[in-house]
């Protein structure tokens, strides 16, 4: 019987499933995060990637915070009116959005993903998968000042990308 495995589960989620934002950003359908990335083999759950996503719109809402205001006080009434530019017929920043909460996502799913093992290929494993959570982590935040970098009235400012004050 050697040899057998077991084919994964591919979770259903409901038709439409999204995590609702706050009304000024996009929702983001499940399906989108999903296809987007590589979120193991079948495993995780439908309540699972929701309470991923959630975490990440926390997130996101608290680096985006003051930029938002200084964007709804200048007149927009949500996120695609920060800027009329256009990528593949989608909104600049509701796909800088997007790509925010797909990376802090998956970011969180493969930090929390660890392989439970003292064999020396369950920690290279767990290796890998924290380094992958690093690189979503930096495509989250790549994502972030790209979003800063529309400032408001349709000006472009230069956000500093990974800067670190010195001790």
């Amino acid at each position: 019987m050697a040899g057998l495995t077991a084919n994964p589960v591919t979770p259903l989620d409901p038709a439409n499933a999204k995590v609702g934002a706050d009304g000024w950003f996009p929702d983001i359908p499940l399906a989108l995060v999903r296809n987007s990335v590589r979120l193991g083999n079948g495993d995780v759950t439908t309540s699972r990637l929701t309470s991923a996503i959630e975490a990440a719109m926390l997130t996101a809402f608290r680096q985006l915070g003051e930029w938002r205001t200084a964007h709804v006080l200048a007149g927009a009434a949500k996120l695609e009116d920060v800027t009329a530019e256009q990528l593949n017929n989608r909104n600049q920043a509701e796909a800088l959005w997007e790509r925010l909460i797909i990376s802090l996502t998956a970011a969180d799913l493969y930090a929390g993903n660890r392989d439970i093992s003292a064999t020396d290929r369950g920690l290279d494993r767990a290796m890998d998968k924290e380094d992958g959570a690093d690189e979503y982590y930096r495509r989250a935040w790549a994502a972030v000042a790209d979003l800063k970098s529309f400032a408001p009235g349709g000006v472009y400012t230069d956000v500093p990308r990974n800067r670190v004050d010195l001790i």
